[in-house]
């Protein structure tokens, strides 16, 4: 059983969990704070900056790191998988 004290502890929390906004309306507002903060501009830069780190990683991995370790292997060639 649960006592008396973590009882009203629950009913609190719950009490503000549902005080808040929750609601799809809520996370819209929440949204449109942080957009309008200039949030907004900084993700969409680090977006970009990080789809070009990966495309500059993915080449790196298969032009430059893959052709030694396949020769090493025998001659393996990574480019059929």
């Amino acid at each position: 059983m649960i006592s008396e004290e973590v009882a009203k502890e629950l009913a609190q929390t719950s009490a503000e969990l549902m005080s808040k906004e929750t609601t799809v309306m809520g996370i819209l507002t929440e949204f449109r704070e942080f957009a309008v903060k200039g949030n907004m501009v900084d993700m969409a830069v680090g977006i970009i900056i990080g789809g070009a780190f990966g495309t500059i990683v993915t080449s790196l991995v298969k032009d430059v790191i893959m052709p030694p370790i396949g020769l090493a292997m025998g001659g393996f060639d990574f480019s059929d998988i």
